[in-house]
C-alpha cells in the first residue's frame, strides 16, 4: 500500500462518526442524483424515440451532472477526512488557525469552481428535459432540489461549523495572549509530539542551546552528507542555502526545512527540533504539516510519493519540485 493510500485510508471520515463531516457527508449521500439519473434514462428507453435529435446532447449533459456529483463526493471524503470542525477547537495558536482557514479557503475555492460547472450543465438539462416530454417536470424539480441542498450544506459547513468557531477562536487567543506572559516558545506547543513531560523540557530547553545553523551541520555530519548533496536534493539553490547555513533567516521558507529533513530523513523528533529552533513546527492540525508529519512518522523519505500525496491535497510541493 503507497503512502498516500494509508493517509487517505488513516484520516477517512469514517474513523470520526461524531463529527460534522461525517455527518455532512451522510446527508450528501442522501442527495444523491444517481437515482434520479437513472430513472430519466429509463424513462428515454422506453418512452421517447432513440432518433430524437436533441436526445443525445440530453444524455451528454446528464452524465455531466453525475460526474459534477460524484466530483463533489470524491472531494468531500478527502477534505472531510481531514476534520477541521475539530481542529479549529484545537489549535493552540492564532497561526495554526490562519493556516486552518488557508487550507479551508482553498477547498472552498475547488468546490465552488464544480458547483458552478454543475450550475451551467443543469441550465443546459433542463430546456432539454422540457423539449423532449412535458412529464419530466418531477424529475427537473428533483434535479433543482438536489443541487440546491447539496450547496447549502457546503455553504452551511464553511460558514457555520468553520467561519463562525475560527473567529471565535481567535478572539480568544488574542483575549488570553494579552493577559498572559510573553514566552517566545511554549512547552505546550508541542504536545502533539506525545513526549513526555521531561522530554518536552529537553526539547525546550534545546531549542532555546543550540542555534538553527548547529542543528543543522549537526544533522548534515550526522547523515555523512555534503553541504552540495543536501541542498542540491532539497531543490534549493547554493545561495539560499548559504543563507540558511549562516543564520540568515529573513528569505527561509517553511517548506525549504521540511525538504532538508526529507533529504537528511531525519525522524520526527529532529525535524521538530529543526524546524523549533527557527520559529517553525509541524501542526497536527495543518493538512501539510499533517501530511509531512504522517510520512515521516511511517519512514517515508521518497520525494515523489511524498509530493504526490500533497498534491493530492493541494498543498505546496518540497525539494523544489512544482
Amino acid at each position: 500500500m503507497s503512502i498516500k493510500q494509508k493517509f487517505m485510508k488513516t484520516f477517512s471520515v469514517s474513523q470520526y462518526p461524531d463529527s460534522y463531516e461525517y455527518e455532512i457527508i451522510l446527508r450528501l449521500r442522501n442527495c444523491s442524483i444517481c437515482s434520479i439519473i437513472s430513472d430519466i434514462v429509463n424513462y428515454f428507453d422506453h418512452n421517447v424515440s432513440s432518433s430524437d435529435n436533441t436526445l443525445d446532447d440530453l444524455k451528454k449533459e446528464l452524465q455531466k451532472l453525475q460526474c459534477y456529483y460524484r466530483e463533489i463526493e470524491s472531494n468531500a471524503q478527502k477534505v472531510f477526512g481531514l476534520c477541521y470542525s475539530k481542529c479549529i477547537p484545537c489549535a493552540e495558536s492564532s497561526n495554526e488557525i490562519y493556516e486552518i482557514l488557508e487550507d479551508v479557503h482553498r477547498y472552498k475555492k475547488i468546490f465552488d469552481k464544480i458547483f458552478e460547472e454543475w450550475k451551467k450543465s443543469l441550465n443546459k438539462t433542463i430546456p432539454l428535459l422540457n423539449s423532449i416530454s412535458k412529464d419530466l417536470n418531477d424529475f427537473i424539480e428533483l434535479l433543482i432540489d438536489r443541487y440546491d441542498a447539496i450547496v447549502y450544506l457546503f455553504e452551511n459547513y464553511f460558514n457555520i461549523f468553520i467561519e463562525k468557531p475560527a473567529r471565535e477562536m481567535l478572539n480568544l487567543i488574542k483575549a488570553l495572549q494579552q493577559n498572559a506572559h510573553k514566552d517566545g516558545f511554549s512547552r505546550n506547543r508541542h504536545k502533539h509530539l506525545n513526549l513526555s513531560e521531561t522530554d518536552r523540557t529537553e526539547f525546550y530547553n534545546l531549542s532555546h542551546t543550540m542555534s538553527f545553523n548547529s542543528l543543522l551541520l549537526k544533522y548534515i555530519d550526522e547523515a555523512g552528507m555534503t553541504d552540495a548533496n543536501v541542498y542540491k536534493a532539497a531543490g534549493i539553490s547554493k545561495q539560499v542555502f548559504s543563507y540558511i547555513r549562516n543564520n540568515k533567516l529573513h528569505s527561509l521558507k517553511k517548506e525549504n526545512i521540511v525538504s532538508i529533513c526529507i533529504v537528511l530523513k531525519l525522524d520526527m523528533e529532529k525535524t521538530q527540533r529543526l524546524l523549533a529552533s527557527c520559529g517553525y513546527g509541524l501542526s497536527e492540525y495543518v493538512a501539510f504539516d499533517k501530511i509531512i508529519s504522517f510520512c515521516i512518522s511511517n519512514d517515508c523519505y521518497d520525494v515523489d510519493e511524498i509530493n504526490e500525496l500533497l498534491y493530492e491535497y493541494d498543498q505546496p510541493t518540497i525539494c523544489g519540485t512544482t
